[in-house]
C-alpha cells in the first residue's frame, strides 16, 4: 500500500485583489470627466461594481494506493 499527500495554497498573503468591475456612469469619451447631472449608461445611476478574487485558500490532498 502507497500514499501521497500535499499541501498547497492560492492568495496566502490574503491580498483584496480586483479581478473586474463594471461602472454604470456616463463618461465623456473625449476628456474622460464624468457627465453632469449622471446619467446611467446601464442599471441604476452612479453604481460602480468590482469583483474580487477568492480570500486565502489552503487545499490537502491525498491519494492512497492499494
Amino acid at each position: 500500500m502507497t500514499g501521497r499527500t500535499g499541501i498547497y495554497g492560492k492568495n496566502l498573503t490574503d491580498q483584496q485583489i480586483k479581478t473586474s468591475g463594471y461602472s454604470y456612469m456616463a463618461v465623456n469619451p473625449t476628456t474622460g470627466v464624468l457627465v453632469t447631472p449622471l446619467t446611467s449608461t446601464l442599471g441604476r445611476e452612479g453604481v460602480l461594481s468590482a469583483f474580487y478574487a477568492n480570500p486565502r485558500q489552503i487545499f490537502i490532498t491525498g491519494t492512497l494506493s492499494f
